[in-house]
């Protein structure tokens, strides 16, 4: 039994190949996914911290013109 499990044919490596290359796409696949999804999230995070900096930039601008 241990002889017969120590011989890997051409089928056998082939097979194996082939599930080794199927395992990497699919991982491959879902890291893109989760890449893509984290840029998303940062790109809507570096928006709001835009936005927001703006904002105080310009309270401070009118708060120094018109403020006393």
């Amino acid at each position: 039994m241990q002889n017969e499990r120590a011989q890997w044919t051409d089928a056998r490596l082939d097979d194996l190949a082939d599930r080794v290359t199927e395992l990497d796409h699919r991982l491959t696949a879902q890291m893109d996914a989760r890449f893509n999804s984290l840029d998303a999230k940062l790109d809507r995070l570096q928006q709001t911290l835009i936005g927001s900096m703006a904002s105080v930039v310009l309270a401070f601008a009118l708060q120094t013109v018109f403020g006393g």
